[in-house]
């Protein structure tokens, strides 16, 4: 796993759970963007579907997120 996995991971979770602007994980969203552009071709759907397995890891953490904050909500 690389620190790119680990990165896409958080912004994929935060990008996709975030409930607005007072939200903390808009504000986490907000910090990722000023040092970490995915590009075009990682959409969400991209992400999850991931035919071709280059984003394996990095759902391995965006699920762990996951797993982690439906715990604590």
């Amino acid at each position: 796993m690389t620190r790119y996995d680990i990165v896409l991971g958080h912004y994929m979770f935060c990008l996709m759970h975030h409930t607005g602007q007072a939200c903390p994980r808009y504000a986490r969203l907000c910090r990722i963007v000023r040092y970490f552009k995915p590009g075009l071709r990682c959409s969400e759907t991209n992400f999850l579907q991931d035919r071709y397995g280059e984003y394996e890891a990095a759902r391995e953490v965006y699920y762990n997120l996951c797993e982690r904050n439906m715990e604590e909500a």
